[in-house]
């Protein structure tokens, strides 16, 4: 049998079932945007960071 014959008397059932799996679907989507967009600008400053406490070539020199 195919599922159209098996399914015939569930389109309600199938739609409400697909609806919901769209709308998490763009939950979940909107979710790691918004996770991506945390994660980038904590890695900007955490780079700036490691950065900013980096000894300077000139004080290496001295140390010398």
């Amino acid at each position: 049998m195919s599922w159209g014959i098996e399914l015939w008397d569930q389109y309600e059932n199938l739609s409400i079932h697909t609806n919901k799996g769209i709308e998490f679907l763009d939950k979940y989507g909107n979710f790691i945007r918004d996770r991506l967009a945390i994660e980038s600008e904590y890695a900007a400053k955490l780079r700036r960071l490691v950065k900013n406490y980096q000894p300077k070539k000139k004080e290496e020199e001295d140390n010398e």
